[in-house]
């Protein structure tokens, strides 16, 4: 079998697998990063304005991982990225830190969830620093409130300009900071002089740019750095090692259907929680929580009726974030999330969630007057939660929300329409929770931790059997946190990045 050599070996490109990447590539090392799916359209491209809305991207799912997955015994075409880029291709940009609470979850669950489940082997304010870095490499831009997760500004310079609020979150904004909520902007990756200000910016690709992503990171150390090489439409099959040693990677570029190899002194998966799972299985990579405890957020939906024009259907309105029910609600005063605002579906996406009787314009108007705003409800981990592969290398995807994390989205549900009510709504409706196949936030298969017989990996994010093996996407995380992944993703994978290049 012909056979490639690298230093490092990256297999993904998403936010981890780019950052790495790009880290070891500015420090002069050779580095391969192999994607599963195409390059997307170029920029501005009409294959690019083709895809730019709803249908294309969120109905027939263009952008998306092409695999199909056994979720709860029914095969689905999961909504994660699937292109160079991965997520980061489509997702909604606002790059959260998590709170020092979330790495000491027992505190918050007490006597539900045992130690080795929730235990962070690193410490919040040793971590820190690596957020301050990501912020500064996705120019986040956003202006927090002191209590929740402040932006510290670069240094030598301030934080990058924000978009400017649009009118519905100025009233809402005032509306709920004069009651006394903890309501701020949230911080966005997105560069406001570029951004076109989309109505439907979360889960269809940017035709700007404007929105950071993964394959940016890729393209510009590309550019630099000579040694960087991305390999599009190459898919991982297996890791082939003996004796506790990586012999190499044997990949199958799926335009010709060619196997080959490719051999490297460090190898860093980053295909998210799913796939850096079932690679792993499929590599016979054994360990006893390999796959489990595969956790998404429980995030219910509530959409606001207002009586005056939002701009749901002209601009880009998912710009505020609430922190008053991160650590529980008056009625359930247990640990939760964030809440943050939503862009208003569009008629195709109303349509297919029962409004389909509706005339288009009717539609149209219904999005012109809401506000969704989401809740983001920690899940707690369970080993039963898991990625398995069938005997013919079919992924199975097990997952169910506990009893505990429904009554805390429910609460949370209540939560919110508490919320848009003082912001101004007329009406609020509970929409349904997040298909099966929407697993956003993914996260959990191969924790990490100091105890190898609780955690697949070692606080560095080796696995304990393959020190030259690493993991940089989600799948490290022991728990969920309290706000999406992205963020703390990259800042580990920018230390992950920086631990294997001293080593080499």
């Amino acid at each position: 079998m012909f056979t490639e050599e690298t230093d490092v070996l990256v297999i993904g490109s998403g936010p981890g697998g780019g950052v790495v990447a790009s880290t070891c590539a500015a420090r002069g090392l050779s580095v391969m990063v192999l994607e599963r799916g195409a390059l997307p359209p170029v920029e501005g491209s009409p294959a690019a304005r083709r895809e730019h809305g709803e249908g294309p991207s969120l109905i027939e799912r263009q952008p998306c991982d092409d695999r199909t997955v056994w979720c709860n015994d029914v095969p689905r075409q999961m909504y994660v990225g699937g292109r160079a880029g991965g997520s980061s291709g489509i997702y909604g940009a606002a790059l959260l830190r998590p709170q020092p609470v979330d790495f000491e979850p027992g505190a918050a669950y007490g006597a539900r969830l045992p130690s080795e489940l929730w235990r962070w082997p690193i410490r919040y304010d040793e971590f820190e620093p690596w957020l301050q870095r990501a912020e500064r490499l996705c120019g986040v831009a956003g202006a927090l409130q002191r209590d929740f997760q402040p932006c510290r500004a670069a240094d030598g310079g301030g934080l990058p300009s924000e978009l400017p609020l649009a009118p519905i979150n100025q009233r809402v904004l005032g509306r709920l900071q004069r009651a006394g909520h903890h309501v701020w902007r949230l911080p966005l990756a997105i560069d406001a002089d570029r951004c076109l200000r989309c109505d439907q910016c979360a889960g269809v690709p940017c035709p700007t740019g404007a929105r950071w992503s993964a394959l940016r990171v890729l393209t510009t150390a590309g550019q630099s750095c000579r040694s960087l090489i991305l390999k599009p439409r190459t898919e991982a099959v297996r890791l082939e090692h003996a004796a506790g040693r990586i012999d190499g990677l044997e990949v199958c570029n799926r335009d010709d259907g060619r196997h080959y190899r490719i051999r490297a002194r460090r190898y860093v998966l980053a295909a998210g929680a799913i796939g850096t799972a079932a690679l792993l299985l499929a590599s016979g990579i054994e360990h006893a929580q390999l796959g489990r405890n595969f956790m998404y957020h429980c995030s219910p939906v509530v959409v606001g009726l207002f009586l005056s024009s939002t701009g749901g259907r002209r601009t880009f309105i998912k710009q505020l974030g609430v922190s008053d029910y991160y650590n529980g609600t008056p009625d359930l005063p247990q640990k939760m999330g964030i809440v943050q605002s939503l862009p208003a579906p569009g008629p195709v996406l109303l349509a297919k969630n029962g409004l389909r009787a509706l005339p288009v314009p009717l539609r149209q108007w219904l999005r012109d007057h809401m506000l969704p705003m989401v809740g983001i409800v920690e899940d707690l981990p369970s080993p039963e939660n898991r990625v398995q592969l069938s005997g013919d290398g079919q992924i199975h995807l097990h997952h169910r929300f506990s009893a505990f994390d429904l009554q805390r989205a429910g609460a949370l549900t209540r939560g919110i329409s508490r919320l848009l009510k003082t912001a101004g709504a007329r009406l609020t409706v509970a929409g349904k929770m997040p298909p099966a196949e929407h697993v956003g936030h993914q996260c959990g298969t191969a924790r990490f931790g100091h105890n190898r017989q609780h955690a697949v990996l070692d606080p560095q994010c080796r696995t304990w059997s393959h020190p030259e093996l690493y993991v940089a996407d989600a799948s490290f995380m022991p728990t969920s946190l309290g706000v999406g992944p992205a963020l703390t993703v990259i800042a580990n994978a920018l230390r992950v990045g920086e631990i294997l290049c001293n080593e080499l």
